[in-house]
């Protein structure tokens, strides 16, 4: 029976793995269809994306790392089935901006569960043709943007940069539950119209954990938005966030619901804006939330900009326009509504009393989150004052930049944040099946390695055999060859570690720091009663597991994981604080100083 049963697991396994490479019939690699390194491969993606379109089952295109031309590109559906467009190496664009006809660089329409992904750089090259987008002393050219997104549903852009963009990076239009993860933009200060992400005539966008840095917006908004959410986003250099320009053309219509929480603001001339035409047609914003906002080095940390007039091409007879405004500092919130008729102030109020009142609110509401500062904390935090700004930007372990980042930013990080969750999903159960095997069915390593080696074979021999009787020549069987640098590389990277472990540890032991000496072998001795519960290679699988769990996690749900342990380390350090008073402050240091020789 029990031999039955590891038959039985044996054979599922098989089947998984057939599955899984099964899995993999619905890539198309734009190299298959006569795309090389350096060449224009316009074709290629047109090509590769008509065929992925017409595929019924989940498809993704895949351009491999390496530098590519791209001219002008436009993946339009719909598609029968989801479509992912995976980018590893760089696209660029012709610096020259008359080689584009009319339209944008790369353009996605009417298409259902899209994702762009990858880490790879749509390079605008838009050097040579900013001088020819400044509106002040010439005529605006239309120049091409970067990506353009119109009309998609449910789809995801993430991990990819756009750089040096000819005019905005990312225009977004007609879009509905579309979400930007991990986007990195960048352009110079002086790159002329190039906003990150335009936003207008959508619904339900979400911009999160992303670092904009241009010659303008680093994301504005247009009319007839509903629900977008921006989150954990730096912006830096640029003109800021912003709602508009609004009001210039009739028939505009409302803006409600622009939520931006949790960002920073870095050598920036604006931080959150609102701006409409002077002269403009009536309409309306409403519901614009700003909570937890940083800024360092902001010339106008809040712009609310009625007479918006660039380059002095406007009449500037102030027409109505409303706007509802929540502001929210840390934990204080304060809401404006703002109804400028005709460019004046309402009756009896004056431009002076409207600021009065501003800082009025901010004032009350930072003098009672004080008071209850002091209701709920004792000296210990009273202590932190004077960092609550760097405790805003450093987050859990000093981090700054996204958990991908801090993962490697590679394949490796893709895997464990689970990017591609069939990727994911083959790794941890290939994990668990081989832990099954050894642990649970009682396997031994030599009997496996014997009968994978058997089974290998006999699909090779059937592979060369019953292709010579049906094609009447044998098959070339292909070598399977591993190089000897992989392996190099692994013991070095093994023996680093290990070496740099070893070194630690005899650096706790000879050194003069008791409390770090006493630290690390409370936590040896955890380790040991952990080990004493499992062996080796079950813990190995538990932090194998915890690997692929922990950091996804985190990812999601890291403001309430951020505040926890906050929280507890606070907590934490105040008990040690008095541990060390009563206790570790009176080991006599001194004696464990080695003593020069004269």
């Amino acid at each position: 029976m029990e031999l039955n049963i590891k038959t039985l697991f044996v054979f599922t396994l098989m089947l998984f793995l057939a599955r899984l490479g099964a899995a993999q019939a619905g890539v198309f690699d734009v190299t298959k269809f006569g795309a090389t390194p350096n060449g224009d491969i316009s074709k290629a993606i047109l090509d590769a994306f008509k065929e992925a379109c017409a595929s019924t089952s989940a498809s993704r295109i895949i351009v491999p790392k390496g530098r590519f031309q791209m001219k002008q590109v436009k993946l339009e559906g719909p598609c029968k089935a989801p479509l992912e467009f995976q980018l590893q190496g760089t696209l660029e664009a012709s610096p020259d901006p008359k080689i584009l006809p009319e339209g944008e660089w790369f353009t996605v329409n009417y298409l259902n569960q899209f994702t762009l992904s990858g880490t790879g750089i749509f390079d605008g090259q838009g050097k040579a043709a900013w001088a020819q987008n400044d509106c002040a002393k010439t005529k605006c050219a239309h120049l091409p943007y970067n990506l353009s997104f119109n009309f998609l549903n449910s789809s995801t852009i993430q991990d990819i940069t756009s750089k040096d963009s000819k005019n905005f990076h990312m225009n977004v239009n007609g879009c509905n539950n579309l979400t930007f993860n991990r986007i990195t933009i960048t352009a110079p200060k002086e790159s002329i119209n190039t906003d990150g992400i335009h936003v207008a005539r959508s619904k339900n966008v979400n911009i999160t954990d992303s670092v904009i840095g241009t010659g303008d917006d680093c994301i504005s908004v247009g009319d007839e938005l509903e629900q977008l959410h921006i989150t954990k986003v730096t912006c830096g250099p640029g003109h800021g966030i912003s709602v508009g320009s609004l009001g210039k053309t009739p028939g505009e219509k409302p803006v409600v619901g622009v939520y931006v929480k949790n960002c920073t603001f870095i050598n920036t001339d604006n931080g959150v804006r609102v701006k409409t035409w002077p002269a403009s047609h009536q309409g309306v914003v409403t519901e614009l939330h700003y909570e937890d906002i940083i800024v360092q080095n902001v010339s106008n940390p809040i712009v609310i900009d009625q007479v918006y007039c660039p380059y002095n091409q406007c009449n500037k007879d102030p027409k109505p326009f409303c706007i509802s405004w929540l502001f929210g500092l840390g934990s204080v919130a304060c809401c404006f509504v703002l109804a400028f008729w005709g460019g004046k102030m309402p009756e009896r109020i004056t431009a002076e009393d409207l600021l009065n009142n501003i800082v009025e609110s901010i004032a009350d509401g930072l003098s009672k989150q004080k008071s209850l500062s002091k209701q709920t904390s004792g000296s210990f935090l009273e202590q932190e004052k004077s960092s609550s700004v760097n405790a805003q930007l450093n987050r859990l372990f000093g981090r700054q930049k996204p958990v991908h980042h801090i993962l490697g930013g590679g394949k490796s990080a893709d895997v464990l944040l689970w990017r591609n969750k069939k990727i994911s999903a083959g790794v941890l159960a290939s994990a668990t099946a081989i832990w099954v095997l050894f642990e649970w069915l009682n396997y031994n390593f030599l009997s496996l390695l014997c009968f994978a080696l058997v089974i290998g074979m006999i699909i090779q021999f059937l592979w060369k055999n019953a292709s010579g009787m049906i094609n009447r020549s044998p098959a070339k069987v292909p070598r399977l060859v591993l190089r000897d640098d992989l392996f190099i590389s692994i013991a070095k990277s093994i023996g680093a570690e290990v070496n740099r472990v070893l070194g630690f540890l005899q650096d706790v032991a000879c050194g003069t720091n008791i409390k770090q000496f006493l630290v690390v072998v409370a936590s040896l001795w955890v380790a040991a009663i952990i080990g004493s519960w499992c062996n080796f290679f079950t813990v190995l699988y538990i932090g194998f597991v915890a690997a692929h769990v922990l950091p996804v996690l985190y990812e999601r749900y890291d403001d309430q994981v951020d505040g926890f342990v906050y929280n507890a380390l606070e907590k934490f350090q105040c008990h040690y604080q008095k541990l060390d008073h009563r206790v570790l402050s009176r080991f006599p240091t001194s004696k464990f100083r080695l003593k020069k020789f004269e």
